[in-house]
């Protein structure tokens, strides 16, 4: 989703708006409805096909199967995308030409705690041009925790190269035209972060069991139970790091050149003692990593993050993840109000620089009296570096990151934090 601001009335009145409010998360992300949004849904060769829609009624996220290469370490990684890989296309070859009631089954479903790689591994066997090969269709589809049905179907309908003009709210015309456009098609759909199986067993499988034999369906899920709810026929636990891969993952993020990196091998014992506190998790590594890339590569500066007081706090809400809390109280104050701003926006949407910089103009966090630079120059740098801290994701598709996302964990802390000022 990418917002637009090329009617310069529309951005005046939007600009006047913000300015006007500071409430709470729940009326700004209402708000947010009316400054028009761009949704995209990901065709069979992994380009985006935008579609417009309104996301403050829609519960449902699209993202795309882009990954950054960054996020992949250890063997074991490539081991279970190999793993699915063969088990997808094995189904494949079993199931095609078969005849039967039930063309379309949860071929296999990756489970694991929110930040543990299970969207990354989903994405390199969803890209992988052998299974890509296999299907007439691919599409990736994301979840949100509240699913509006109608949203959902609409998605899936112009997913999968649909119209669904004219349905409007029709929950029984959406789910004819997702039957008529996968009949005989072979397809492979991924479903991204499913919090119930309801949204598989209740909506969406019926409608698409009139795809081809041998289609299938790809799941990520935190929860076990889900994926056995939906009878997924192959489980696959996404393992924690091992600290060596931790280790590695880390250094990833703070070795710019070759000079850097024997300055960072020579903290590899302080390092190795801090991705040991990201309990395996790649996501908190990364977060971590960001932090450590913006301070100086001394002993006293990595010491200070591997003995600082949030490792030892107790009783801390669910949602709030320890490493991007220590990233997030290390942000000067400008820093902290430009990210949790960004967790306003609807999950997985994509946002240009350029808009969240006006935004953050329009909300006066662009200010810095020891500067004469243009407040578009300093919400850049601000920019540069939520992304150096690994605090926003940059899409893929951008080359030169002029846009970017924010990872589920990332937000769940970002709008509890927003929520309890």
């Amino acid at each position: 989703m990418l917002f637009c601001f090329r009617n310069p009335v529309v951005a005046h009145e939007i600009g006047r708006k913000i300015q006007a409010v500071n409430q709470r998360l729940v009326d700004l992300e209402k708000r947010s409805c009316r400054f028009g949004f761009i949704t995209q849904a990901i065709n069979s060769s992994g380009h985006y096909a935008n579609k417009s829609t309104n996301p403050c009624s829609d519960g449902n996220r699209t993202t795309g199967p882009a990954f950054i290469q960054s996020e992949i370490v250890g063997d074991k990684v490539e081991e279970s995308k190999k793993q699915l890989i063969d088990l997808l296309i094995k189904k494949v070859s079993t199931q095609e030409g078969s005849s039967g009631s039930n063309n379309v089954a949860v071929a296999a479903a990756i489970t694991g705690a929110g930040g543990i790689g299970k969207t990354t591994l989903a994405r390199m066997v969803f890209n992988d041009a052998t299974v890509v090969e296999k299907f007439d269709k691919t599409v990736w589809l994301s979840i949100n925790k509240e699913v509006n049905e109608i949203i959902l179907l609409r998605r899936a309908v112009a997913a999968f190269g649909g119209d669904y003009g004219g349905l409007a709210a029709d929950k029984a015309l959406l789910e004819h035209a997702l039957k008529q456009v996968v009949r005989q098609k072979k397809f492979l759909l991924a479903m991204d972060d499913v919090w119930s199986d309801k949204v598989w067993n209740e909506l969406l499988r019926v409608p698409l069991n009139d795809g081809a034999s041998g289609s299938q369906v790809l799941v990520t899920t935190r929860n076990d139970r889900v994926a056995r709810m939906m009878k997924a026929q192959h489980l696959h636990r996404v393992d924690k790091l091992e600290t060596q891969d931790a280790w590695a993952l880390l250094k990833r993020q703070v070795v710019l050149n070759e000079s850097d990196e024997a300055d960072v091998d020579n903290l590899k014992d302080i390092g190795i003692k801090i991705v040991e506190k990201c309990d395996g998790l790649p996501l908190a590594v990364k977060v971590l990593g960001g932090r450590l890339l913006n301070t100086s590569r001394t002993r006293g500066a990595w010491v200070d993050v591997s003995n600082h007081l949030t490792w030892s706090m107790e009783g801390m809400d669910y949602d709030i993840n320890k490493a991007v809390y220590l990233s997030y109280e290390e942000l000067p104050s400008h820093l902290k109000q430009c990210f949790l701003f960004c967790s306003l926006f609807p999950k997985d949407e994509s946002i240009t620089r350029g808009v969240i910089s006006q935004l953050w103009i329009a909300e006066g966090y662009i200010h810095n009296k020891l500067s004469s630079k243009p407040p578009e120059d300093l919400a850049f740098e601000y920019y540069k570096e939520l992304i150096s801290r690994n605090l926003l994701e940059p899409v893929e598709e951008y080359y030169d990151q002029s846009a970017f996302t924010m990872h589920d964990v990332v937000r769940s802390f970002a709008q509890y934090i927003y929520n309890k000022r």
